[in-house]
């Protein structure tokens, strides 16, 4: 690795101030869900996306794009929901290779009552420890960032490009040489 290469001294005492923020952040907020509702974010979130969609359905291979998750996973946590009674699955119509969700009323009433806590858990770990002018900030980094890490991610999710676990992003080569 060449010196051009290497982080600043202020860039590596950043990094080195997020990245235990990345691990323990998530893991925090999983751990008082599990204890409040019984589930960890990512069935949540599936469970929230349901429930935000019109006809309370989607797609699995949708709702994975959306969870940035791998199909076979997000089918493991769908089964897990169905087996609980917060979803069914079922053929989709025109797709017969397809699997649509939805969302039951008792996965939709477990949404209203748990949004109120997932609210609560965030907010105590996240939001009340900064300023309003620091949200902001954070609000832009992370739009900034999940512009770089996946730039099609404001795109409808049947248009987006999924990179294989370990393949190179779009953009990711221009990114290394114009910060050489």
């Amino acid at each position: 690795m060449s010196e051009t290469n290497r982080l600043s001294e202020d860039e590596f005492a950043a990094w080195n101030a997020l990245r235990p923020v990345l691990d323990v952040l998530p893991a925090a907020i999983d751990s008082r869900l599990m204890r409040s509702i019984g589930m960890t974010q990512l069935p949540f979130f599936v469970l929230v996306h349901l429930h935000t969609e019109p006809a309370q359905v989607a797609g699995l291979s949708g709702l994975a794009a959306c969870a940035d998750s791998a199909l076979p996973r997000m089918s493991r946590v769908v089964g897990r929901l169905e087996g609980d009674g917060l979803v069914e699955r079922a053929e989709c119509v025109g797709d017969g290779r397809a699997i649509n969700v939805h969302l039951t009323a008792e996965g939709a009433a477990l949404v209203e009552r748990a949004l109120p806590i997932y609210d609560g858990i965030v907010r105590e770990l996240l939001f009340d420890a900064i300023t309003p002018e620091e949200r902001a900030m954070l609000h832009e980094i992370s739009n900034r960032l999940m512009a770089r890490l996946h730039p099609d991610s404001g795109a409808p999710l049947d248009r987006q490009q999924r990179p294989e676990p370990g393949a190179s992003r779009a953009g990711e080569r221009e990114l290394v040489e114009s910060d050489a």
